[in-house]
């Protein structure tokens, strides 16, 4: 229950965050500033959905599998590997957005 209710408060800053965002970014960046965020905006979408794939999902399961086992070697196994696969993956989308 206790971190139901820290993620609902997080949720809750987090939107009003947003609004902030929301009303004061156009006020200070302007009508060109806009239009030069919403050029990029389809590739932060892109990157949002490459972060959200489900491989931290995938990568906690399996952790918590090799945990249950009792096997230290195998979630430092599982780490190492997510790790390196997540470099890689963070490296090419870097690379790939600064070639666009």
């Amino acid at each position: 229950m206790r971190g139901a209710f820290i993620l609902a408060i997080a949720s809750g800053i987090s939107r009003i965050l947003g609004v902030i965002y929301m009303v004061g970014l156009p006020r200070i960046i302007l009508d060109e500033g806009m239009g030069l965020l919403q050029l990029v905006k389809p590739l932060h979408y892109f990157a949002v959905v490459l972060a959200i794939s489900g491989m931290p999902t995938a990568i906690s399961i399996v952790v918590s599998e090799k945990a249950a086992q009792g096997s230290t070697k195998g979630v430092m196994r599982v780490f190492y590997v997510s790790l390196g696969i997540l470099l890689f993956t963070g490296a090419l989308a870097c690379i790939g957005l600064l070639a666009s």
